[in-house]
């Protein structure tokens, strides 16, 4: 992949709030909080780390509330798509299996299987490659940031960022529930509790549980092929020692289990059918726990630091041909380590399971004074992969296959990185703004791992291949912006920014001479 360099520049007019439901914020210290008052009309978001109005912040950003999400029955980041201007899915060229689907913002996408370019955030937390679609428990707000946000949000944000902020327990005792039924043995049910535990303390929790049979039918097995079954649960436990000082530890678990139609059905006849002849189910869990603690020093300065561990794991059954294998079935031989047992192929067929896990720590000072705003951060994360993919093709599967054959393969990758990063606005008058902020961004790959593919007649022959790529990355991303302020209500901008992805290991490589990729600058 070659390495390209491209910048951005938006000039926006900023005329109306983007969402109908209002936001307040309680205090400096509180993430903001929906308003059911629609006398107010001010909208207060995060999306440069620090409370502000919407109105006030030079780049596109969209606010979806709370309400809003449930009238657009938006269940998890992957219901986004086509809710939010140029935020759309896009599929992977290996598979179009739910765990290559990816974020597209700006016509700005991903390299099929790798890292994303549209960073997923939950409390200011990143979500890492397979446990983006999580979820939507118990939402105070979502918001999308258009363009890149390599400064404050970091890595694999070139096209954008999607900013989920939850609810926070408070003083005020709340309950929720919600529940709806629809064809096909569809069924939903939400709910959610928080409020005072004692003293100071606060708690909440909330829970969904979600199912269908599916409308897509397979009369070759005889039963429904988009059926799911979902249950997630979120808790939440707040401590409030004193004013200004706020601890939130957060945890939650879901686990999916489904019968994913990759190839969805056929132009020609019943558009509710499928005809593949072999299947298994599928499933994917995501569990993780998280602390944040923001401690408003004194009126000038606040200090914020995010801890977060993330579990994910996904197993995936794929039948690649998408129809009715008329071929009959091949024994092929063992290979050590991969196939301890002789192999029978029959169709074509992927089955891939992946398993990841996330650690990351963010530090964060921010400071106001008069007419300067500052914020200054440390970041650090640690992701490991395991993978392994299981791919086979029989006699009949395709007319293109020379021989039948099976690959196996054995991958892990490690990343890790750190940055520094800073942000600075300065406002000589009331309606003028100018901001300027960098990050500097370093990333080492270790990608490692075998894989075998194994022919039968005629070419009968087995070619092996290492996996073995120690990649370094860097990168300096900076963003400026200046605005101004004709009334309260009407503002234009002009925002440069960057956003940066690094490089790595090829995921599924077919050669060892160009293991590695290069990254790449927005």
């Amino acid at each position: 992949m070659k390495k390209t360099k491209s910048a951005w520049l938006n000039c926006g007019l900023i005329t109306a709030a983007l969402i109908a439901t209002p936001v307040l914020a309680e205090t400096a210290a509180d993430a903001p909080a929906v308003q059911a008052d629609d006398s107010t009309t001010e909208i207060l978001v995060t999306a440069r780390k620090r409370t502000e109005a919407l109105q006030d912040v030079p780049m596109s950003v969209s606010v979806i509330s709370s309400a809003e999400l449930d009238r657009r029955n938006v269940r998890n980041v992957n219901n986004l798509f086509a809710e939010v201007p140029g935020l759309f899915m896009a599929p992977g060229s290996v598979s179009y299996a739910s765990d290559l689907n990816y974020l597209t913002m700006r016509g700005i996408g991903f390299n099929a299987g790798l890292e994303p370019a549209v960073g997923v955030f939950i409390d200011g937390m990143y979500q890492p490659q397979i446990g983006f679609d999580t979820a939507m428990l118990d939402l105070q707000r979502v918001e999308v940031l258009r363009g890149p946000q390599g400064t404050l949000f970091g890595r694999n944000t070139q096209g954008g960022a999607v900013n989920m902020i939850t609810r926070k327990p408070d003083e005020d005792f709340h309950a929720r529930l919600h529940a709806d039924a629809a064809s096909f043995n569809t069924f939903r049910a939400m709910a959610a509790i928080d409020g005072p535990i004692a003293g100071k303390v606060y708690g909440g929790l909330s829970a969904v549980y979600d199912r269908s049979d599916g409308f897509i039918y397979n009369p070759v097995l005889n039963q429904h092929q988009d059926n799911y079954e979902q249950s997630a649960v979120r808790g939440t436990l707040r401590w409030v020692p004193r004013e200004g000082l706020d601890f939130t530890l957060m945890a939650d678990t879901s686990q999916r289990d489904y019968n994913e139609v990759v190839r969805g059905v056929r132009l020609a006849g019943n558009h509710s059918e499928t005809p593949i002849d072999q299947d298994e189910p599928d499933s994917k869990s995501n569990h993780g726990i998280q602390l944040n603690v923001n401690d408003v020093i004194n009126q000038h300065l606040t200090f914020t630091s995010i801890t977060g561990y993330r579990y994910s794991d996904s197993d995936n059954f794929l039948d690649m041909d998408n129809r009715q294998t008329t071929g009959g079935t091949e024994v092929l031989p063992t290979y050590p380590y991969f196939a301890l047992t002789p192999v029978t192929t029959r169709g074509a067929t992927l089955a891939a399971q992946v398993d990841q896990t996330f650690t990351s720590q963010e530090f964060r000072l921010e400071g106001d004074h008069e007419k300067f705003n500052w914020l200054a951060g440390l970041y650090y994360f640690e992701q490991i992969q395991h993978q392994t993919r299981q791919r086979q093709a029989g006699p009949g599967a395709a007319l293109t296959i020379p021989a039948a054959f099976y690959i196996r393969e054995a991958y892990k990758d490690v990343r890790r990185g750190d940055a520094a990063f800073g942000q600075v606005s300065y406002r000589p008058t009331q309606k003028v703004e100018l901001t300027v902020g960098a990050r500097y961004s370093e990333e080492h790959v270790d990608g490692t791992g075998a894989k075998v593919s194994v022919f039968g007649a005629p070419l009968n022959r087995a070619s092996p291949l290492v996996r073995d790529g120690h990649p370094d990355f860097d990168n300096l991303s900076w963003m400026a912006s200046a605005s101004y302020k004709f009334t309260p209500d009407v503002s234009v901008y002009a925002t440069y920014a960057e956003g940066w992805k690094a490089g790595g290991v090829d995921r599924y490589p077919g050669r060892t001479d160009d293991l590695v990729y290069n990254d790449e600058n927005s």
